[in-house]
């Protein structure tokens, strides 16, 4: 797949910054920039900025405790037992 003209399209709807990216590793790596190579990098790099931004997972806070309500559930629960009884401290 070489389509230069959808790859010139593709190029200007990149901001600058992904811009420079893309031309770096194109020069980087002495290849020539195709279409097919384009969609190949951008599958790359919405993966890796996919795995950037996901949450970091903690291990207590989506475990199941002994009554099976997650233990952020818990915690919410008791947020709420603390809010009712400083509303009743008033």
């Amino acid at each position: 797949m070489n389509n230069s003209h959808m790859l010139s399209v593709i190029e200007q709807k990149f901001c600058p910054d992904d811009r420079k990216v893309w031309l770096r590793e194109v020069e980087r790596g002495g290849k020539q920039a195709t279409l097919d190579a384009l969609i190949q990098w951008m599958t790359v790099e919405m993966k890796s900025r996919m795995r950037v931004t996901a949450p970091v997972r903690s291990g207590r806070s989506q475990s199941t405790l002994r009554d099976g309500r997650s233990s952020s559930s818990r915690t919410t629960q008791r947020r709420h037992e603390y809010n009712k009884t400083q509303m009743l401290n008033l």
